[in-house]
């Protein structure tokens, strides 16, 4: 990449206002080097292709300083930006397909763990506009141009320094948990019907107390057999109807019908998310009820199954 490197030219009206019209410059440690993205713009011809005309990325970053300002941050913001790579065509059904190539070129303007040079507009908090007044929003910036590559400061490189560096938990029953900081959640794994299944513990953040749920979940698990069979006649319950509805349309497989046991046994268990305060999401595949669709039980430790959805 050449320096100076200019990106966001093509910023698109709806975000104009959230956004100052003086540019900063700015040193940014970036944590992630996979953008996000949001299609602000399409024209879909008669064909059914559609164009992309601006595409707004994100990436994360852990701190920056404000060096036209003189102001230092821990950020849990994000760069957000856009780039010039030709229009590109998709068939609008595939847009998540283009979306993901697109992210594949924009990954090359940021590295995660370095520290970046940048012009950029300091945000406006927009208190009618949600999305832009938290704090991705107000403790980021939009990037106009990218100056260097290769900077050094000791503040940013602690910021990086502290997100880089494991946490993690241990629990009797699980061993240690390691916290994924971009998605928070503590994670582990353990075999369940003779499977590897992710197990995972959201927090809000990487200083919450985690005690109190790793117990909820250890409980969960030591009890997992009637928990699951009850999940599943949950599950095959709530979803009954709907599964015969779609084996109707099953051209392959003429004739099906399912009963609440014949669903329930063939779901297969995929991963369980619990909360700190004991809710929990329990993943199921489907079994090809769905046709590759995640059968989802949400519910509680306290309360038992509240709601069965078929998804993804």
């Amino acid at each position: 990449m050449q320096f100076p490197c200019k990106i966001g030219i093509s910023m698109p009206e709806q975000i104009r206002d959230t956004f100052e019209t003086e540019t900063h410059e700015y040193l940014v440690a970036c944590r992630s080097d996979v953008p996000t993205g949001i299609i602000y713009t399409t024209e879909t011809d008669e064909s059914g292709f559609a164009s992309a005309k601006i595409i707004i990325n994100h990436v994360y970053i852990a701190g920056y300083i404000d060096l036209t300002a003189g102001i230092r941050a821990r950020s849990s913001g994000w760069l957000s930006f856009t780039t010039d790579w030709p229009v590109f065509l998709f068939k609008k059904e595939d847009e998540q397909k283009a979306l993901a190539e697109k992210r594949d070129r924009d990954r090359l303007l940021f590295a995660a763990n370095k520290i970046y040079r940048i012009r950029a507009l300091p945000p406006v908090s927009c208190p009618e506009r949600p999305m832009f007044n938290n704090e991705k929003h107000l403790q980021g910036m939009y990037v106009t141009e990218i100056l260097s590559d290769n900077e050094h400061d000791d503040y940013l490189q602690n910021l990086l320094d502290i997100w880089f560096n494991p946490v993690t938990v241990h629990s009797e029953e699980f061993g240690d948990l390691v916290l994924d900081k971009e998605l928070k959640w503590y994670s582990a794994e353990k075999e369940w019907r003779r499977k590897p299944v992710p197990i995972r513990l959201r927090v809000k953040d990487e200083n919450e107390d985690a005690s109190a749920g790793i117990a909820l979940l250890e409980q969960f698990w030591k009890k997992k057999a009637a928990w699951d069979k009850k999940l599943r006649a949950f599950a095959a319950k709530q979803l009954l109807s709907l599964a015969n509805d779609w084996a109707e349309s099953d051209d392959e497989h003429p004739g099906i019908v399912y009963t609440e046991e014949s669903f329930a046994k063939k779901l297969k268990n995929e991963s369980i998310i619990m909360d700190t305060d004991g809710s929990f999401e329990m993943w199921y595949d489907d079994g090809g009820i769905f046709f590759g669709h995640a059968v989802t039980v949400y519910g509680n430790v306290q309360d038992g199954p509240q709601e069965a959805k078929m998804e993804g």
